[in-house]
C-alpha cells in the first residue's frame, strides 16, 4: 500500500487542509505550549498560509 500526495486544489481543500494543521496543534499541544501562543495560532492565519502556498506553486507553473 502507497501514500498518494494530493496539491490542494480547490479553497474547500485549502480550508479543510488549514482545519487539519490549526486543530491538531491545539489538540496535541495543550498543555505543553502556552495557551497564549496556541491563540496565536489561528484558523485564519493557516488559511492563508495555504492560500499563499498555492498562489506562489501557481505562479511556479506558469
Amino acid at each position: 500500500m502507497g501514500i498518494i500526495l494530493k496539491k490542494m486544489e480547490t479553497a474547500d481543500e485549502i480550508k479543510e487542509k488549514a482545519y487539519v494543521h490549526w486543530k491538531s496543534w491545539h489538540e496535541a499541544c495543550t498543555g505543553i505550549v502556552s495557551q497564549e501562543n496556541l491563540d496565536k495560532l489561528t484558523l485564519e492565519k493557516y488559511e492563508k498560509k495555504h492560500s499563499d502556498t498555492v498562489r506562489k506553486e501557481l505562479k511556479e507553473l506558469l
